[in-house]
């Protein structure tokens, strides 16, 4: 069943839907990449050196950040083997995978629309969690614009109101058809974090060289306390997840052979776990700095405001940074509202309300004519003359299904008696829709989305997530729920689950068409059976992975939930 999305054509030209340069992968290793670090490495950063410190900043935490780093790595390419095994790929074609399809496929439709919710949760509550981060970085120009009646934390009617004209001036950077179209951005984003990390590691070092406590002293190896450790744990998960744009950087991914996947996940992750390492283990340091010996949930607090050119300038760079990662969350979220079909159910309410308010004003005119919507399109209809009663309509419409039956029944003879014909004419009828069977089971269908509804669909998000934020008093709440639930879910039991039920130990998919021959023609029969016999160990062994980080990741959810909960209301007054 075809999922994708109704492209738009270029400005200035007719519309045409599904047109052909529409459905061309145009992605590339390095703007996949971008986008994939734009949507897992950002404000997030800010709390690494915390957990750091929490873990043990001198071999606990670096060896967790690894091995989770690893464990995502994994579940990453296990997504991308499921979707592959889920139906047939094309190589040049836009693919349509997506999270919800693709549990679809694999559980039911039951779990279509609960993992719609799930990756709208965690897309919209980490929207909801970087606006409150803008929030606190803009509070100096906002209390310097609007003072605040007292000194107070959290939110202020001037520090809302300037959140709210940065959410104003990157609104229409959410209304983009496809992630492709933010490559610079993602390159913009990284880069203002990657000054911002440098401007941490020279105050680090300047803090250390003169700190009474030795380097040495200060740095612990192991977690300060079990409640620690379950702290941080969370905040390493939530570094690593971009899971709910992997299909649709894929999918737009132009040749995406297995060479081309792996090389795009290794250079995604591994160099974000570099980026990770110096942030956090510089951070983590600062602490030997301060007065109660640790840094901060956001370590920019631990800096004066005033005064700090360097870090000032690192403020304003990480309000760049989480400005421009809002698209990366907010176009999975419209995405997912746009194929569940209710961003255009709810543009044609609204238009046939308006239109039916036009009619009852005009009423006297007597010259209006009837006007319905039909799947989004409007369509006028003329009254003069009479409607067909409904035995007549049934009547119609059986003697139309009675042509279309002989119809086909009499092409039906016609290709059996030419096989040949049959490919071709195929061919010829499926041209435009060669990647419409890629699923085996029938999935939730909706109508292609407008560009209007597409628009209004991600206003309304991203603002609504931006009115929550107004309200939200600290961002601690919000990473400690995302990393402690949503995160593993999303992150590592849906992935492995649908590649354990989507592949098999001794068929999982191939990206290369070809493959079989190209071993047959570059290798002997000994050796083709002796790298058949290698491939289907590794299949084996990756299955056993995947069982085990299912089986790890309900306690670990469990545990991390339960203390989410508690520091809730624990930190409740």
């Amino acid at each position: 069943m075809n999922e994708e999305l109704t492209q738009p054509s270029p400005p200035n030209l007719p519309t045409k839907p599904n047109s052909e340069e529409d459905n061309i992968r145009h992605g590339t290793i390095t703007s996949a990449r971008w986008n994939l670090l734009s949507s897992m490495v950002g404000g997030g950063t800010l709390s690494l050196p915390l957990a750091f410190r929490q873990i043990g900043t001198g071999f606990a935490a670096p060896l967790l950040l690894i091995l989770i780093a690893a464990c995502v790595h994994f579940t990453i390419l296990a997504l991308i083997s499921a979707s592959n095994a889920s139906g047939k790929k094309s190589l040049e074609r836009r693919g349509n995978a997506s999270l919800e399809s693709l549990s679809c496929t694999a559980f039911g439709p039951c779990f279509y629309g609960a993992t719609m919710l799930l990756v709208s949760s965690v897309c919209f509550f980490a929207t909801v969690g970087y606006a409150v981060l803008l929030r606190d970085l803009l509070e100096p120009l906002a209390d310097h614009l609007l003072p605040p009646s007292s000194p107070t934390v959290g939110p202020t009617l001037g520090r809302n109101v300037c959140m709210m004209v940065a959410v104003l001036l990157i609104t229409p950077l959410t209304t983009l058809q496809t992630l492709t179209a933010l490559k610079n951005v993602g390159a913009a984003s990284m880069c203002s974090l990657l000054l911002l990390s440098l401007f941490i590691v020279i105050r680090s070092v300047q803090c250390n060289s003169t700190s009474t406590t030795s380097f040495e002293e200060y740095m612990n190896y192991t977690p300060l306390s079990f409640n620690d450790f379950c702290n941080a744990l969370p905040i390493f998960i939530s570094s690593f997840v971009c899971h709910f744009n992997v299909l649709s950087v894929h999918n737009e991914l132009s040749n995406p052979t297995s060479t081309r996947i792996s090389k795009l996940v290794s250079t995604t992750i591994w160099p974000a776990v570099a980026f990770y390492l110096v942030v956090g283990i510089s951070g983590s340091m600062y602490g030997n700095c301060t007065e109660e010996g640790i840094v901060q949930g956001n370590i920019l607090l631990d800096f004066e405001q005033k005064g700090d050119v360097l870090m000032n300038v690192g403020r304003g760079c990480l309000s760049l940074t989480i400005a421009l990662t809002f698209p990366m969350l907010v176009i999975p979220t419209r995405d997912v509202v746009l194929r569940s079909g209710f961003g255009n159910r709810l543009f044609g309410l609204v238009r046939d309300g308006l239109c039916r308010c036009c009619r009852r004003e005009g009423s006297g005119d007597g010259g209006l004519e009837e006007v319905t919507f039909l799947d989004g399109n409007m369509k006028d209809v003329d009254l003069s003359e009479p409607l067909l009663s409904v035995h007549e309509e049934e009547g119609r419409m059986m003697q139309q299904q009675q042509k279309s039956s002989s119809l086909l029944n009499d092409t039906n003879q016609t290709q059996s008696k030419n096989e040949t014909n049959i490919s071709s004419l195929n061919l010829e009828h499926n041209d435009q829709n060669i990647d419409d069977d890629e699923e085996n089971v029938t999935t939730p269908q909706s109508p292609p989305p407008t560009k209007t509804a597409r628009i209004l669909t991600a206003i309304i998000i991203f603002w609504s997530a931006t009115a929550v934020a107004s309200a939200v008093q600290s961002i601690d709440t919000v990473w400690d729920l995302l990393g402690s639930s949503l995160s593993i879910m999303i992150a590592f039991m849906i992935p492995c689950g649908t590649f354990l039920k989507l592949t098999s130990c001794t068929t999982e998919p191939k990206d290369d068409e070809d493959e079989d021959a190209t071993l047959d023609d570059e290798f002997g029969d000994d050796d083709v059976v002796t790298i058949i016999a290698t491939r289907s160990c590794w299949s084996y062994a990756r299955r056993v992975v995947a069982w085990v980080f299912i089986v790890i990741s309900v306690p670990i959810m469990i545990l991390l939930t339960g203390n989410a909960i508690r520091n809730v209301v624990h930190s409740s007054p």
